[in-house]
């Protein structure tokens, strides 16, 4: 009963709070407006703002193949700064901004003979950023001209490169396998459960067979909620841009935790059977 109520709270965590951390339901901007266009297998526009660019149907690119851009500021823009920022980013992918040193997402500057109001130019992003890091994100955008014009934007976009070609990939699967066999040989398996040994007809308990293993359940349930957590981003099943990846984290420490917590099992000691003398051979006295 301990572990359906546990399995059932982490479920319903993430079943509510997850799509109130969703990413905006459209491309928008201020102060500017354009288009995007990205090369691969096959070609994918949008315009911003527009009714394309949302988490249901998000921006698809290539990490490797260019993607193009046209734009028109309502200011004229000469010299400037532009970044891109992941917005709400969860838990996981903070992490790896923070290892990687891009916290504050990725800056650069541009430099133009003379202010304008129209703009189009592409880049690969691979040559900005070299880490390639498939899934869905929200991503915000901020050029700001010198002078004070300013153009800032979100747009939702997914990057297409294959999972499996990604070392996270394989983290991801090591977590799984090694969290799924910590789960069954310290929380699953006869062998180890703690056993409760009852030694007569009225149950009384005299001693634990085993000791409950919650520290090794709670730290498999950690290692399948992370290993999970990344399969469904990298795949594009949930938005980096969510809390969802970091409730299935939670779901898996809950789930672990009550494997941990599993009642042990009963068994009863075999009960001895005194046999009974055989009248029938004893010889009455005379």
């Amino acid at each position: 009963m301990k572990m359906r109520s546990l399995v059932l709270t982490a479920t319903l965590i993430v079943l509510l709070v997850g799509p109130l951390a969703a990413p905006a339901q459209a491309a928008t901007s201020q102060g500017c407006a354009g288009s995007l266009s990205a090369e691969g297998p096959s070609i994918d526009t949008v315009a911003v703002p527009g009714p394309g660019g949302t988490n249901a149907n998000p921006f698809q690119l290539y990490w490797a193949e260019p993607v193009s851009w046209t734009a028109q500021t309502d200011a004229p823009i000469t010299d400037g700064t532009w970044r891109l920022t992941i917005q709400n980013s969860s838990w996981l992918f903070a992490l790896g901004e923070l290892v990687t040193g891009h916290i504050h997402g990725l800056t650069g500057t541009f430099n133009g003979v003379q202010g304008g109001t129209s703009f189009s130019n592409s880049f690969t992003p691979s040559a900005i950023e070299p880490v390639t890091l498939p899934g869905k994100y929200e991503v915000g955008f901020t050029v700001t001209g010198i002078g004070g014009a300013k153009c800032t934007g979100t747009i939702s976009v997914r990057v297409m490169d294959p999972p499996g070609h990604n070392p996270f990939w394989w983290l991801a699967l090591l977590l799984i396998i090694a969290g799924l066999i910590l789960l069954v040989v310290f929380g699953i398996s006869k062998l180890t459960r703690p056993v409760v040994v009852r030694t007569n007809n009225r149950g009384r308990k005299m001693k634990y067979a085993g000791a409950r293993h919650v520290p090794s359940n709670t730290l498999a349930g950690f290692f399948l909620g992370i290993g999970v957590s990344l399969m469904l981003t990298l795949y594009g099943v949930v938005g980096w841009s969510t809390a969802t990846p970091d409730l299935i984290i939670i779901l898996g420490v809950v789930l672990g935790l009550g494997v941990g917590l599993l009642p042990v099992r009963s068994v009863g000691e075999p009960t001895v059977t005194r046999a009974k003398p055989d009248y029938s051979s004893v010889t009455r006295p005379g």
